[in-house]
């Protein structure tokens, strides 16, 4: 019995340090936990409320020249401790809705992958706040577990602590990915894991019914950016995108067929024609905070 409760704990997140299982903790909210009536956690008020709390603390970049956006963490910092009723509502429905066991019930493909990508944002974001009167520079930096972070199971999603890691590398891969082996590789210029590094974060919600045009323009707005393209021919700087999923690259497929290369999709995806392996920028992991 002893050996199955220290496989169960291990299997949630914890770790074994001395005989004793370790669970990794992370900072709670601040905000007033509230029950939102059961059926109000809808999909549909999900979006609208997701939607409103992106409008409200992520803006456009100052500094660029083209398309991106920085989150301002201390303005959310300071909203959760304020505990006003219209953001307590709101995001108490946005948390409990992705909570929920039966989030993904009658969803289809498109709908699942939208709420995916904004669970994976939000989550990414509320984590951070959470943490940015510490000082904090990086989301790596958190609890001091470095990239870590990324494997720690305290994101309450569909019922279930889970990860960043197996919310986007388990179950979005198993939506974006086809039996016959191709992949839509569009998504990793959606999921933002906080980075100034990073492609650009929505600044609205992922729907299912704009889901194939949000794709196609955050990734298009993407690599207008020099941290994820610059120049073109054999002479090109991108980012390490290109090398952390190049196989992904490789076997996205573009109006039916697989497009074979990284240097492809980036043909598909910008105005520049590249060859060769390219220069990779270093990732930054500095916080894309505004």
């Amino acid at each position: 019995m002893k050996t199955f409760l220290l496989l169960i704990l291990i299997s949630c997140g914890g770790y074994q340090k001395n005989n004793e299982v370790i669970i990794p903790k992370v900072k709670a909210s601040t905000v007033t936990q509230v029950d939102v009536e059961k059926d109000l956690l809808t999909l549909d008020n999900f979006n609208k409320a997701y939607d409103k709390f992106l409008k409200r603390f992520v803006a456009q970049n100052p500094n660029s020249k083209s398309f991106d956006t920085l989150v301002d963490y201390k303005l959310l910092s300071r909203t959760k401790k304020k505990n006003d009723e219209e953001f307590v509502k709101d995001f108490n429905l946005i948390t409990q809705f992705l909570a929920k066991k039966s989030n993904l019930k009658d969803l289809n493909k498109n709908q699942k992958i939208a709420l995916m990508i904004n669970a994976y944002n939000f989550f990414t974001i509320d984590l951070i706040s959470n943490y940015i009167e510490d000082g904090i520079k990086s989301i790596t930096e958190i609890e001091n577990k470095g990239f870590g972070i990324f494997d720690l199971n305290v994101f309450n999603f569909n019922g279930s602590n889970i990860s960043l890691n197996t919310l986007e590398k388990k179950q979005l891969y198993s939506l974006v990915s086809n039996s016959n082996g191709t992949i839509d590789a569009r998504f990793h210029f959606a999921v933002i894991c906080g980075a100034l590094g990073c492609p650009i974060l929505l600044d609205e919600v992922y729907v299912a019914e704009k889901l194939d045009s949000q794709l196609d323009d955050i990734t298009r707005k993407g690599l207008l950016l020099p941290r994820n393209l610059s120049g073109s021919g054999s002479n090109f700087s991108r980012t390490q995108l290109f090398d952390w999923y190049q196989s992904d690259f490789e076997n996205h497929l573009y109006k039916g067929q697989r497009v074979g290369s990284f240097q492809k999709f980036i043909e598909i995806y910008s105005n520049s024609q590249v060859s060769g392996a390219g220069t990779p920028v270093n990732y930054d992991w500095s916080l894309n905070i505004l």
